[in-house]
């Protein structure tokens, strides 16, 4: 009854046999009968209609459970087999945020390949909420993004201190007084710890500036509220946008402030049409980390990308 489990599998995960069909490269009655010969041997069906929707039965929960078990025990031996064929063949799936899937995992991913060409990779960028709920399905096998609050479900391996820096526009009136604290873009690019030999500034000096900011769903979201809240600034909003990139072009439009990291400019040359202060807010440093879910099988491709990955990203001085 478990013979042809995968298919059970996908007509679950995809909500009905035609998409189910497609993605197993089968046809919709082929699948049909498989599916029906599984609930003979059951003598139960696994699925009942909702309308036009597939709903599970009880004894269907109970096969997907056993399903899913068998489908991960498949994986885990798969990827053990991986391994002892000495990395010749394989995959990897990769997730990061649009700047790093951007400017960095290019770098790391071009350095991997070029010693294991036969490991296929999958880029996957999103945001840092959408990365940790991938990285917990295993939907991605690793992820470098700012897990601040990881607990014991993801194992992480640090790499470098990243500073929380304001991007605000040349000629704004308010850098006139500043200039002590001012950090121009490509000394960054040119001297990665130029930012610590720079004296940082209370975010209240910019409380009267427009600014843009990442929505919800981004850590950087999240610690620009954070920093606001602790310094009682009720921000003026002129823009919420998804990605750290746009973030920054409309900062350079002069558009309004937007809060950056210092990594943006080691890895990326931009030009020097804003300047940079450092925040004393708590919350204006965090790590970057490469992670993966705790328990799970951890392949030597994984080790060998988390090593290439910190002899690469950690090679910048904090």
């Amino acid at each position: 009854m478990f013979q042809k489990y995968k298919y059970v599998l996908a007509v679950y995960e995809e909500g009905c046999f035609t998409k189910a069909a497609d993605k197993l490269f089968i046809s919709q009655p082929s699948l049909s009968v498989a599916v029906s010969n599984i609930e003979k041997k059951i003598g139960s069906p696994l699925f009942e209609r909702c309308g036009r929707k597939l709903k599970l039965t009880e004894i269907g929960h109970a096969y997907i459970t056993a399903a899913q078990k068998m489908q991960n025990a498949e994986d885990v031996f798969l990827r053990q087999l991986e391994d002892l064929n000495g990395l010749h063949t394989g995959k990897l799936a990769i997730g990061g945020s649009n700047f790093l899937s951007s400017y960095v995992l290019p770098k790391l991913i071009s350095k991997f390949r070029s010693k294991y060409p036969g490991i296929e990779i999958t880029l996957i960028e999103a945001n840092s909420l959408n990365l940790r709920e991938l990285l917990l399905n295993e939907e991605v096998d690793l992820v470098i993004d700012n897990f601040e609050d990881c607990s014991q479900s993801i194992a992480t391996y640090p790499l470098i201190d990243e500073h929380i820096l304001l991007c605000v526009p040349t000629e704004y009136k308010v850098n006139e007084s500043l200039k002590e604290f001012q950090i121009h873009p490509e000394k960054i690019y040119t001297a990665p710890d130029h930012v610590k030999t720079v004296p940082a500034l209370d975010l209240d000096n910019f409380r009267e500036i427009p600014f843009v900011l990442l929505k919800n769903g981004n850590d950087m979201h999240e610690r620009a509220n954070n920093m606001f809240k602790d310094g009682q600034i009720t921000p003026k909003i002129v823009f919420s946008v998804d990605q750290l990139n746009i973030s920054y072009a409309l900062a350079e439009s002069g558009l309004g402030a937007c809060f950056i990291t210092d990594t943006f400019f080691k890895y990326g040359k931009h030009m020097p049409s804003t300047v940079l202060y450092k925040l004393k807010q708590k919350k204006a440093k965090r790590k970057l980390h490469i992670v993966y879910k705790n328990g799970r099988y951890c392949t030597k491709a994984m080790q060998e990308f988390i090593k290439i990955t910190q002899e690469t990203v950690g090679g910048f001085h904090n």
